[in-house]
């Protein structure tokens, strides 16, 4: 996958990332996103989304919803052209009906190049209204807290299985069983995971790939890289050039640099 064929654009007063996939053929492994709600909209071809144990294939002029922490994957069939909007789960919680839609609205407006029918609008925009249509935040085992949160803040830091499951007054066993259940990802997963989309925050300013690694968590650059590919679906070059900064004069109160904590 080259950056001409993916661009991310950010806001940078605005909660929210918009992210065009052109004839992509990447699929995602099982993962999730912790501060962001998600909408997809198929452009053209198809993928396959695995959600709540359902898989559904959305095709060409369909979209589809992610809540924060529901755990999916999402399959090429075979390649897709896909418009992926992320709102953080704050400000979708606090925005509503309208306002959220002119927002995103606003986004796609000041996005160069990106022309959608009405009819494709008014799908993204049905997606957006859902993202309201269930107020409850992810539960949280009391015993787990703590420990999913420190993973969700401070994934760098060097955590073992074992202090985790002390840490929680279970065993090992118990432990990793409990926060599968709860959280759709081994504690393993879950570390990884918020490792690579901290070293996607760090990117923003960080241009050293070996630093962001170390600072990241990772034991060395190639680790880093291996896991980081597999997370994104591109790899860290890839991942900078892809970013596409909004032009003041465009994009008015949006612009690249938006952070995205640990998506």
């Amino acid at each position: 996958m080259t950056a001409d064929r993916v661009q991310y654009f950010r806001g940078r007063t605005e909660p929210m990332e918009l992210i065009v996939c052109r004839d992509s053929g990447i699929s995602y492994p099982l993962h999730n996103h912790v501060s962001v709600f998600t909408a997809g909209l198929v452009l053209d071809g198809a993928v396959a989304l695995t959600l709540g144990g359902r898989s559904a294939t959305y095709g060409a002029g369909r979209a589809f919803v992610i809540p924060p922490y529901a755990p999916h994957t999402v399959q090429a069939a075979p390649v897709y052209t896909l418009l992926t909007l992320c709102v953080r789960k704050d400000a979708a919680h606090r925005l509503r009906g309208k306002a959220l839609r002119d927002r995103v609205l606003g986004l796609l407006d000041a996005v160069p190049g990106l022309r959608l029918t009405q009819a494709q609008t008014a799908e993204l925009a049905r997606s957006v209204g859902l993202m309201n249509a269930d107020p409850r935040l992810h539960f949280r085992e009391p015993r787990l807290a703590a420990v999913e949160r420190r993973l969700e803040v401070f994934p760098e830091r060097p955590l073992s299985v074992e202090k985790m499951a002390q840490a929680a007054y279970l065993s090992k066993y118990h432990f990793i069983r409990s926060f599968q259940r709860t959280v759709g990802l081994t504690p393993h997963q879950f570390q990884i995971q918020n490792r690579v989309r901290k070293a996607q925050r760090l990117m923003e300013h960080v241009e050293s790939t070996a630093e962001v690694a170390l600072a990241a968590g990772f034991c060395d650059q190639s680790h880093f890289i291996r896991h980081f590919e597999k997370c994104v679906g591109l790899t860290p070059a890839v991942y900078r050039a892809a970013r596409r900064p909004l032009a003041a004069e465009d994009a008015g109160q949006f612009s690249a640099g938006m952070n995205f904590a640990n998506r």
